[in-house]
Formats: C-alpha cells, structure tokens, sequence
C-alpha cells in the first residue's frame, strides 16, 4: 500500500510548494483599433481570521498502468475530508494551523478501505512566501505521512495562488520550487493566471487558472503536467473549488489523475465528524 499512496500523491498534479519568489507578467495591450477586453483589477489578500474552521472534502481518482515497470494497473479512488482550524496569525504574516481528517476512505481495484483512525493531525505554518512547515501527531504509517502530505501540498498551493498583489484579467505568476514525495528534490513549476471575477450563488468569486510541470526528484524518470482552474471567494481569498487534471509518469509506471476539492457547507453534516 506505501508504493499506492506515493503514486497517489505523485499524481495529485499539485506538487508541494517550498517557498518560491513570484514572477509577475503583465497582459498585452490591446493594439489601435481593437476594442479592449473587459478588464478586472483585483488586490489579492487571503485573509484569515484566528478561531475560524473550515471543512473540505476532497476526491482523487488516480489509474496507474505498471505494465513498463512490471507492477500491476491500479484504479484509485480516494473521498477525503479535513478539517482546517487558524489558530494564530502574527503581524509579520506567519500563520499557524491545525488540520485533522474527518472522513478518509475509498478503493483500490474496487476493494473498499477506510483508513481515517490511520491519518494523524497536524500543526502547519505557513509564511508569506509560501513556504510551509508541518508537523504530525498520531495515525499509523504510511497513512498518516502521505495524507499529511496531501494537506501541505494543497495549502501551499493555496498560499501560492493568493499573493499580496493587484492583478488584472489575464496577469499570470510562476512559482518555481522543490517537490516533495516522489518529486522530492525535482523541478516544478507552478503557473496562476487570473481569467475572470465572476458571480456564484449570487457571490462573486474569482476564477483562476492553474497549470503545473514537474520533472525529476526521487524518481528519475517522474515527469507530471496537470492543469486546473480554482475558485475563490472575492470577499476574503478563501478556496471555494478546485479541480484539476494531470498525467505522466512516476516510478515506471503510467499515471492519470483528477483531483476535486470544494469547501463544505458550514451547515452540512459530515460522516465521522466526531473523531
């Protein structure tokens, strides 16, 4: 099961983010004669308040074709939960968290499995160049790594697409930084672009496009592109949705994935919310 759950987290096609400087590019202008797009000017700033809790759950579905290696394929589904609690936030922009699993369970060639009194909870802090630091309690290995690892992938990714700046439609930035799991001391690039502000349920959000590569690290020939869109909420920064694709390889073998993450419905109840 550690070699299905590093492939998992080699295929979540949002490599883990260590602190990287952001590189900005402006969009073009529209030439004489051609008649502007309409243009979004937006200050992004996540802003976190000390006390609040927010759940998300989170679906990745992985296939791994081993015939080049010699493993068998696998079909992976994982259905997630965790819970993320701020507990401190310092003047110089430190942010200190604490997340824990709430639901964690799913399949491996259609055999069911639940592994949540197998996940650990976690203390993470995060500055404000991204980079994130994380400690784990508890849980049973190789569990309890992996999906604290899964967690610190996605809060770093979420650090690094909400920097403090005014962006306009279309502005990109690029993250370069050093992946973590099978990507571990590899290349990767992570790529935001601001495509629109637009209004869900009546709210307005901004749609953010996300585009990742890696290459190298612990594995050779680990090569992964995804590519992704993430919603925010316009009123705070905070991650509503995100979906993703990727593909490549890792450890020999052939992989695809999806990954889906929505915030939960602060009135919407949980299976194992107790733990």
């Amino acid at each position: 099961m550690r070699n299905i759950l590093a492939l998992l987290l080699a295929a979540a096609c949002i490599p883990g983010v260590r602190g990287g400087a952001h590189a900005f590019n402006m969009p073009s202008q529209a030439s004489d004669g051609q008649a502007a797009a309409h243009t979004d000017i937006v200050t992004i700033k996540r802003q976190f308040k000390v006390g609040d809790v927010d759940r998300y759950s989170l679906k990745l579905q992985q296939k791994v074709s081993g015939a080049a290696s010699g493993n068998p394929d696998a079909d992976i589904v994982f259905n997630l939960v965790f819970k993320q609690s701020v507990k401190s936030v310092a003047n110089n922009g430190l942010l200190s968290l604490q997340d824990e699993f709430v639901k964690a369970d799913g399949t491996i060639n259609g055999t069911s499995m639940d592994v949540l009194t197998k996940t650990a909870k976690m203390k993470l802090t995060v500055d404000q160049t991204s980079h994130t630091e994380i400690t784990s309690e508890g849980g049973e290995e190789p569990v309890a790594q992996q999906f604290s690892q899964i967690v610190k992938i996605l809060t770093e990714t979420f650090a690094a697409a909400t920097p403090i700046k005014t962006v306009h439609t279309g502005d990109s930035w690029i993250t370069n930084i050093t992946g973590t799991g099978a990507d571990a001391g590899g290349k990767v690039t992570l790529k935001f672009t601001f495509v629109s502000q637009d209004t869900l349920n009546g709210n307005k959000v901004l749609k953010i496009k996300i585009v990742s590569d890696s290459e190298g690290g612990a594995q050779a020939d680990s090569k992964m592109h995804g590519e992704g869109e993430i919603l925010l909420d316009a009123s705070n920064f905070k991650p509503l949705r995100m979906s993703t694709k990727s593909s490549g390889t890792a450890a020999g073998n052939v992989i695809s994935g999806e990954l889906t993450l929505e915030l939960v419905p602060p009135d919407q109840k949980v299976k194992d919310e107790s733990k």
